[in-house]
């Protein structure tokens, strides 16, 4: 964790840091640039020079030297040092540099013969004498107007990508202040629930969107919840002002650009490119599975995900007014043919191609059908992205910013990796296929040194010839029989589990041994035993979300009152989790089990087979294989299980919230582990409970979809 520190620390300070490479100028730099910019315009001093732009021409040749500093103390006061110190600074690029005592030397040689040039008739092509008059004056006030406008739109720029992040660094310490506080200390959580802050948890921090979809998606896919929307509007117009209202205008008669399309539309394409430098890093961190502002804010990885899906559509937005104005100025100034024959612009136009394509692999109809094809195309897209934007800013001022992005990902992975060796690398797992629905892998570390807990997930990469370049998370259940073992359960569905299905059948046995490996744990520990009482509610292999929190509550012989729900299909989850229901019993508490399609035929449970096949220590196999029992029927696995309330029917998630809210005597946690129309359901139906007679209770959403 100390590495993600460094990185997410670094993150800020690059971002932070990166003005010392803006190109923001004071007031009397900004005299010295418009004085040099005027007189070389009214006429040239050395014709033979290859770098017109440049300061060797005006820093040596003593005439457009007395010219310039005459200017300067025109427009500032005589033997202004502010103004000397701004041309001995422009001056250090050549190779002679003016003193203080030189420069007020040459002002007073020069305005002995000094020329007044008043009208463009007076103009000469070339002089050797110092010059001054109206018409330096008004070309002086052109270009004071033009720089200004160019470059105060930079600084502006710079500044308001600093306060992005300065106001979303603000958001998160406060909730993270809050959400910390809330778990150090009951007292703290259960004044949460008063007043105004219980308001905010009812209005704002805990319902849907609209109406109680959250976790269930729509056609277009998900929506945020109401907390994560208002942000995300916040952001958008954020955004939006600074990209369209703030910080700049066009003046007539700009002697740099000439057309007003082309000055609007270059102000427009440095705001989004600057403004966009700085969001691009989040796009980077906070996807990343070691981002220390999900520990620091407790805040889900779903919601750092959905984080980076919004504000990565607000950048491809940002991106194509960038591409369509610098498209528009090249035009407007004649530049086009010269600009793409460079490689910068060139490579700017692979990288705009690119982050669209990845924007376009990213919809949610590929996600939710096709994951692998994204994230595939996520990946591959993403690393030559930031090879061709290397190349585009690479000249520019903008590099530190993409380094940044480069950075976070190679140290991710690198932690990740530091991770899965400290679980023991290479594993061979123990795969189970049970009723052609669930997978269950058994694995255990090498070291010791790995440890997991309540509400912990890591990321299998199955190391198949089909699967062996993507990870999957899935939530960790210490194995009772076996030190330092733990579980997955893995709902069969398309893509990875489905051939890792076929890939057990293929053994033509009830398991087989497959090399893994193990990133992880992630995700945070929510604290039920603040609570008087926790209420688990899930549904079929949502289970394992609710059952290490219920585990750890009576291991530690917590005071909390524990009640469990778990709503299944048919009796045929049973055998999933036989072991798993088989440890509940002798507990102080009854879990209520709702069984759907209670007729819908299943396969005879063997308690025994379902322990030993999963167990390495072939002591105990040889032990426990005497006591094989069949479970068949209904009323044979209600009778084992006699300690579990089954229940024939639909599970009512909205009547079990108003039961436990009325008998509670005192506060109450929610955790929710279940399809997503029952997390919806309960999170509403606990907005309707926010008021003043109800209990103070928590909602802890155990399921995260991205």
């Amino acid at each position: 964790m100390k590495l993600s520190k460094a990185l997410s620390y670094a993150f800020f300070m690059i971002s932070a840091f990166a003005s010392d490479t803006w190109v923001s100028y004071s007031g009397p730099q900004y005299v010295a640039m418009s004085c040099k910019a005027a007189i070389e315009n009214v006429t040239t001093y050395c014709p033979g020079s290859k770098k017109k732009k440049g300061y060797g021409c005006a820093c040596k040749n003593k005439a457009e030297l007395g010219s310039w500093i005459s200017c300067a103390y025109q427009h500032t006061s005589e033997f202004d040092t502010d103004v000397e110190s701004a041309i001995i600074q422009f001056c250090s690029k050549a190779k002679k540099v003016p003193t203080h005592s030189s420069l007020k030397k040459q002002y007073k040689n020069a305005t002995s013969y000094i020329v007044d040039i008043d009208t463009k008739a007076q103009k000469p092509k070339t002089t050797n004498v110092p010059i001054k008059g109206a018409l330096v004056n008004n070309l002086y006030t052109r270009y004071s107007d033009s720089y200004r406008s160019r470059w105060g739109n930079y600084r502006t720029s710079h500044y308001l990508g600093i306060s992005f992040l300065a106001i979303l660094a603000g958001i998160m310490v406060i909730a993270g202040i809050f959400n910390w506080l809330c778990v150090i200390s009951p007292t703290v959580e259960n004044k949460s629930k008063r007043g105004l802050t219980k308001k905010l948890v009812k209005y704002i921090t805990l319902p849907a969107t609209f109406g109680k979809k959250h976790i269930e998606a729509w056609k277009l896919g998900q929506l945020p919840d109401r907390f994560e929307s208002i942000l995300l509007c916040g952001i958008f117009l954020y955004s939006l002002f600074s990209c369209a209202i703030i910080g700049f205008s066009y003046h007539d008669g700009d002697p740099v650009f000439k057309k007003r399309s082309a000055g609007i539309s270059r102000y427009y394409g440095d705001r989004t490119a600057i403004l966009a430098s700085y969001q691009f890093p989040l796009l980077f961190i906070f996807p990343g599975r070691n981002n220390i502002f999900q520990l620091f804010t407790r805040w889900k990885y779903s919601r750092f995900v959905t984080l980076h899906k919004w504000i990565a559509r607000i950048v491809l937005l940002e991106m194509l007014v960038h591409a369509i104005s610098f498209s528009v100025q090249s035009a407007g100034l004649g530049k086009t043919a010269s600009r793409l024959a460079s490689t910068y612009y060139r490579y700017g136009i692979v990288s705009i191609i690119l982050l669209w394509l990845m924007g376009a692999t990213s919809v949610f109809f590929i996600r939710r059908y096709s994951y692998q094809v994204f994230a595939f195309c996520h990946i591959v897209l993403a690393a030559v992205f930031l090879y061709a934007i290397h190349y585009h800013v690479n000249t520019l001022e903008f590099a530190p910013y993409y380094w940044t992005c480069i950075a976070i990902w190679v140290f991710d992975r690198f932690i990740r990796s530091l991770r899965v060796l400290q679980f023991g690398g290479v594993r061979n797992a123990r795969v189970q296929l049970i009723n052609d629905t669930t997978l269950r892998i058994t694995v255990s570390s090498a070291f010791g040194l790995w440890r997991t807990y309540p509400g912990a997930h890591a990321f299998i990469r199955f190391l198949t010839p089909g699967t062996f370049w993507q990870t999957h998370p899935f939530t960790i259940i210490s194995y009772l029989k076996e030190e330092n073992t733990i579980r997955f359960y893995c709902k069969v569905k398309q893509g990875a589990t489905k051939r890792i299905a076929n890939f057990v059948k293929a053994e033509k046995g009830p398991s087989r041994n497959i090399w893994i490996t193990v990133d992880g744990p992630y995700g945070n520990q929510n604290p039920y035993h603040h609570y008087d009482k926790a209420v688990f509610i899930s549904s079929g292999n949502g289970f394992p979300g609710s059952y290490p929190s219920v585990k750890s509550l009576m291991d530690t012989s917590s005071k909390t009152e524990i009640k469990l729900y778990w709503t299944i299909p048919d009796y045929s989850y049973i055998d999933c989790f036989a072991e798993e229901l088989s440890a509940l019993k002798g507990l102080p508490f009854n879990p209520v089990v709702y069984v759907t399609h209670p007729n819908n035929c299943f396969p005879i449970i063997d308690i025994s087979e379902s322990v030993n096949e999963s167990s390495t220590n072939s002591e105990n196999e040889s032990k426990g294989s005497a006591q094989v029992r069949e479970l068949s029927t209904s009323n044979e696995i209600k009778k084992y299980f006699d300690y579990i309330t089954f229940i024939e029917g639909r599970m009512d998630s909205q009547q079990i919230v108003e039961r436990e809210l009325s008998n509670a005597n005192g506060t109450v946690a929610f955790g929710c582990c279940a399809h997503a129309r029952i997390n919806d359901t309960v999170r509403a139906e606990l907005v309707k409970h926010l008021k003043g007679s109800d209990p103070n209770f928590s909602y802890f959403e155990e399921t995260q979809v991205w």
